[in-house]
């Protein structure tokens, strides 16, 4: 992370990111690092299968903007599985399984269709985007210009 952001921007960012999470009880820490998430998206794909994909989300969630948990990480990923009552064979299989890996490529390639630069991206009748951890009076903004240019 430290080579895309500097160190001030980053603090401002993750001092941005608590303000705004405080009202909902979530404090992100900072970790200096991106993991690489192929694997817990994979993961989720086969999650939403098995009908845990909400439990899974959460616990993803947590680890790596609130414990600083790397999700890209086999053997953290095999816990948080095991966390929500997958097994640790269910979670490696969803990894190798060409099902979640053609629909993954199929949401990339969707994303990248509309125009995805960051995450997270937010598609409003499909043409408005809000991109990115923003303030709620963003999407306040945001929607009312939508409702004025749409109606």
């Amino acid at each position: 992370m430290s080579q895309l952001y500097p160190a001030q921007m980053q603090e401002q960012l993750f001092n941005q990111l608590n303000l705004m999470g405080k009202n909902y009880g979530i404090q992100f820490k900072p970790n200096g690092w991106l993991a690489n998430s192929r694997l817990s998206l994979l993961l989720s794909e086969y999650a939403k299968e098995a009908g845990v994909f909400d439990k899974l989300h959460q616990k993803l969630f947590q680890a790596y903007f609130e414990e600083g948990i790397d999700i890209g990480n086999r053997e953290t990923l095999l816990q948080l599985a095991e966390n929500i009552g997958l097994s640790r064979g269910e979670a490696e299989q969803s990894w190798q399984n060409q099902i979640w890996q053609q629909r993954l490529e199929k949401i990339s390639a969707a994303a990248q269709k509309d125009g995805v630069t960051g995450v997270p991206t937010f598609i409003i009748n499909e043409k408005h985007r809000i991109t990115g951890a923003q303030p709620y009076q963003t999407f306040q903004d945001s929607l009312q210009k939508i409702i004025l240019t749409d109606c």
